[in-house]
This record gives C-alpha cells, structure tokens and sequence, in this order.
C-alpha cells in the first residue's frame, strides 16, 4: 500500500465527505495549535531544556537551551538539535569529566528503564566566572514513543547566597563564641567581687552586732527607753544586713552551681516546703490546696527554692487577712504544663510588674512587709537555668498569681 504524501491531501479530502474533511482540518488545526503551545512554553522557561529520543539524539529544545549554546561556542555544535548529546556527553575529556559521564550515565538509566528520573548538580568553570547548575532528566513517554526531557537550571545566584548565609553564619559563630567568653570572665569577676564584698561586710556586721549585745546586757541599767528602742533597731538593722549578703551569696551561686536534673514527685516536694514555712500554728487559720501536681524533671533542691521562696511570698503578702488563702496548681496550655502559685493577698500593681524580678526591687515598704527584694530574682534565675519561662498577674488588694513552665523532658 502505497503511504499518502502532503501532495495526497486534496485527493484524500475529494474522497472524504463534507463532514469528514471539516473534523480532518479541525482536527490539524488543533494539532498545530497544540504544537505551537508547547513549544512557546518551553520557550517560556529560564532553564536549558532539551528533548531526546531514545538514542540519545536531541529532536527540540528551548530558546534558553539555543542561547546558552550560542553563548559557549564549544558547546554549539554539539547540543543542537539532531545532534547526540547522550555521546556529547560521554566524549567530554575537561575537568568536567567525571561530571558528564555521571551525567551520561543518568541519562542512559532513565532511557534503558531503569530510573524514571536523575538529577545532577554540578559546578560551570569558564575564565574569571564559576556558574553551578543542577542538571534533571525525566522519563517521557508521548504517543507511545518514549522521550526523556533533560533541563540544565542556572542555580549560581542560589549557591552564592548560600555561601554568603554560611560566611555570615561563621562569623556570627565566632561572635558569639568570643562574646561568650567575654561573659564567662565578666560573669567569674562578678561572682568573686559578690563573695569577696559579701566575705569582707560580714567582719563589721559581726562587730556591730557584738558590740549591740554587750551594750543590751553589760550596759541596760545605763540606757534609758528610747536607748533601749535604737540598740532595738540597731539589731534589726543588722540581721537584716546579714539577710541581704545571705541572699547576695546565694543569688552570685547561682551561676556557676551546675544544674543536676533528675525526676521527682512535685506535690511531695510541694507539701514538704510549705510544712516548713507554715509550721504548727493552730491560731492562724489558713486555707492551702493543691492540684494537678505530678512528677516532674529538674534539679530538686534548686526547685525546692523555688518553692520556698514563692510560697513564702504568698504566706507574707497574705498575713493580713482573716483566712490567707494559697492554691499551688497546674494546667495545660499550648503542649506545655504552666505552674501556679495563687493567693488572696494584698496583690500590687501591675504597672510594676517589671520591677518584681530584679534584684533588690521591692513594690512594699519595709515597714509594712518585711524582705530583701532578691527572693523572686533567685526564682526567675532558677527557672530561667531551666528553659523555662516566670511572670505575674495581680491586682491591688485582690491576690497575686505567679505562673512558671518547667520544659518536659
């Protein structure tokens, strides 16, 4: 049977009826149509495209493909369409070669079945310019016969900003490492400047109170009311010095003490801190819960700090009511356990409530709440040692709640 040729098809439609010649050329209009789609999206595109037959052979390609040929001389008649870029490849004897033979050979593997797609980046060495590009081959299979697309993406604007992030990052690095260093030594200078101030007041201290015990027992007789009164404060005045160096040891500590995590029953260790604070006092009625307490991962004695010194600002802040009420609870929010520690005392504004964890910073007189103002510093900096997170809510004569996270383990 002899085959039509494009001189047939005005004998082939004089035989077609009226109908079948219409649908014959809807029909090659939608082809061409098609045809000229594809290939002005294929134009469309940055990347250098190419499509292969199964030899190897390359049968179209894009205008990115056509322009990076021109632009490369060497490369011109070698990637052009009809030639056999699979071989090109494979002939390659540059530096390059290791790469276009991997190349080569994942394009073999697409074509022989053996992978349905391959990939490749690789560097594009040409005089006073590196380019990098990432190579892709996909199988392709169009009116059963099979093709494979292989598209070459400039990615260098991408590698340079990588190697950029990765030198900022180095430098950051070592910024870092530097001011952290600077830290550890002004961190050790201030620890030792802490013990030594607090080591050197504690000799005047003992001397004043001394000397305020042998005047209140050798010399009472020769002191009248008002000398008794001042030797009073006096005393006081003292032991609350001796409080103050107590918790400025115990705050500088904290820095170099290492944190030694182990779980623990926390509603134990609950119990046992307000036990101690409470103590038997069967003329004071107060009201204590908790709820929601369960084991817990940290270190247990500095946690017990923790404890004490919240538990104890809610017994101190609550000594003016009739019936102190304290709830320690706990509740899920946001995957993570938030702790409290909820009182019915004489609460403080919130406009203040920066000022609660620094150290030596108090929102009530000494006269009418007794303190050193570093007991909520310690608890912030244990917790903070921890991962997690301390903040307060109250409202004046309404109670305070402290909140604080411990991190699961």
């Amino acid at each position: 049977m002899r085959h039509c040729t494009p001189g047939d098809a005005t004998v082939v439609e004089a035989v077609l009826k009226p109908d079948q010649a219409a649908a014959r050329r809807q029909a090659e209009a939608a082809s061409q149509e098609s045809e000229l789609f594809a290939r002005s999206t294929l134009d469309s595109l940055s990347a250098h495209i190419a499509i292969l037959d199964q030899s190897g052979v390359i049968v179209a390609v894009n205008r990115a493909w056509r322009r990076f040929a021109e632009e490369n001389p060497p490369l011109n008649g070698q990637v052009c369409e009809g030639a056999n870029y699979l071989k090109t490849c494979e002939s390659v004897k540059d530096g390059d070669m290791a790469t276009a033979r991997a190349f080569a050979e994942g394009i073999r593997s697409v074509l022989e079945g053996r992978r349905s797609e391959f990939s490749l980046e690789y560097a594009c060495h040409s005089p006073g310019q590196q380019r990098w590009f990432v190579g892709r081959v996909t199988r392709l299979v169009d009116d059963n016969q099979l093709r494979v697309v292989v598209a070459h993406e400039n990615i260098t604007e991408r590698r340079l900003a990588e190697a950029q992030v990765h030198q900022l990052n180095t430098e950051l690095d070592q910024r870092v490492r530097e001011r952290t260093a600077q830290l550890e030594v002004t961190n050790q200078e201030l620890e030792a400047f802490s013990y030594s101030v607090s080591h050197d007041l504690r000799a005047p201290l003992r001397a004043v109170t001394g000397f305020a015990r042998i005047l209140a027992t050798d010399h009472a007789r020769e002191l009248d009311h008002e000398g008794h009164r001042l030797l009073g404060v006096l005393s006081a005045e003292a032991e609350r010095m001796g409080e103050l160096i107590n918790d400025l040891l115990a705050f500088s500590r904290l820095g170099r003490q290492p944190i030694n995590r182990t779980e623990f029953d926390l509603e134990a260790l609950v119990r046992e801190a307000f036990a101690q604070l409470a103590g038997p006092d069967p003329a004071r009625k107060l009201r204590f819960s908790m709820s929601g307490l369960a084991r817990v991962c940290g270190d247990a004695h500095m946690i017990r700090q923790v404890l004490l010194n919240l538990l104890s600002n809610a017994l101190k802040f609550t000594g003016t009511r009739k019936v102190p009420e304290i709830e320690f609870g706990s509740r899920g929010e946001n995957g993570e356990t938030i702790y409290y520690v909820r009182d019915n005392g004489v609460g403080f504004d919130m406009k203040y409530a920066t000022k609660l964890f620094g150290a030596f910073q108090r929102l009530h007189s000494n006269d009418t709440f007794e303190g050193t103002g570093v007991g909520l510093s310690i608890v912030q900096r244990i917790i903070h040692r921890h991962g997690g997170r301390i903040w307060a809510m109250a409202k004046l004569d309404e109670g305070a709640t402290f909140y604080f996270t411990l991190p699961h383990e």
